[in-house]
């Protein structure tokens, strides 16, 4: 499980962007706006997330609020827009949810089997915005040189 991050309208969308691309295929995201009064989402964002898949975002307009909850390279779960009721607030969202969840299948089945990898198979399977130390396609090897320090000089 990954953990929440906060974005201001303003400054951080990019950031965005950088997250969801690290999560890894077949997580659940739940994305919110709330409560946005003067910044709006940026072009480039909603069409990012739009490729994602949401159906929504392209119609969001200032001091609405946007729930999407998502399968991460699959399908939209829910998704709610809620128009204001006052000239600037919308109400806010109540996200109830209940999913039956089937038992995962094993992360990574293509990754050797042995007990280094199965401990990374683990750890990434508990938690996301690792990149390529936990991607399926092409993990990072994590090979490291071993350094022989001698009297304050290294050698390979």
């Amino acid at each position: 499980m990954g953990p929440p991050f906060h974005l201001q309208p303003w400054a951080d969308f990019r950031q965005m962007h950088h997250n969801l691309d690290q999560v890894q295929p077949g997580r659940i995201i739940l994305c919110m706006l709330r409560k946005d009064f003067l910044h709006g989402i940026p072009e480039d964002s909603r069409s990012y997330l739009q490729r994602q898949g949401s159906l929504a975002i392209k119609f969001l307009g200032r001091g609405m609020t946007w729930t999407w909850i998502w399968i991460k390279g699959g399908i939209t779960i829910s998704e709610a827009v809620t128009m204001p009721t006052l000239p600037r607030i919308a109400p806010r969202h109540l996200v109830n949810l209940q999913l039956d969840l089937q038992k995962p299948e094993e992360y990574c089945p293509q990754w050797p089997q042995d007990t280094k990898w199965e401990k990374r198979r683990k750890f990434c399977n508990s938690y996301e915005y690792f990149g390529d130390l936990c991607s399926c396609e092409e993990p990072n090897p994590l090979l490291f040189k071993h350094v022989k320090v001698v009297r304050g000089e290294q050698s390979y």
